[in-house]
């Protein structure tokens, strides 16, 4: 079984609180569903797959209104450059990862381990300090 989750459903981002709080749930889901096959004995191999940016024009085409305040307009431009730079070609890069990774039988499915774990390990310090969230720099 391989759900979808994203780098979303580890680091949560102001503008997409619907796909953050859906992202959580999907890599809740999954992670329980893996205990649970574990538990019964089941011979069923749970994976996760936490994708980071795609080449798109996802945040080009969102094309915010002009009410939008200047800081979530340029967070949007700088997602955008994101996806531009580092982002993997879906059906290629991305796929290829994926099933290589679930076809070694690993529960975490990361094709983009250069975008996640810079930012996971800060993450998890300011959880364990309990400090306030505060954006990181993309």
């Amino acid at each position: 079984m391989v759900n979808v989750s994203s780098i979303g459903g580890l680091l949560p981002s102001p503008l997409m609180a619907p796909y953050s709080v859906t992202k959580f749930g999907a890599l809740a889901l999954t992670e329980s569903l893996h205990h649970e096959m574990l538990m019964k004995g089941a011979p069923v191999q749970v994976s996760v797959v936490t994708p980071g940016t795609v080449k798109s024009e996802i945040f080009r085409a969102a094309r915010p209104g002009e009410t939008l305040p200047p800081e979530a307009a340029a967070f949007n431009a700088r997602l955008q450059t994101l996806a531009d730079k580092h982002g993997l070609t879906p059906p290629q890069e991305h796929a290829e990862r994926v099933f290589e990774q679930v076809a070694e039988g690993k529960f975490w499915a990361i094709p983009q381990p250069e975008q996640l774990f810079p930012s996971l390990q800060p993450r998890t310090d300011m959880i364990l300090r309990q400090e306030t969230p505060r954006l990181p720099e993309i």
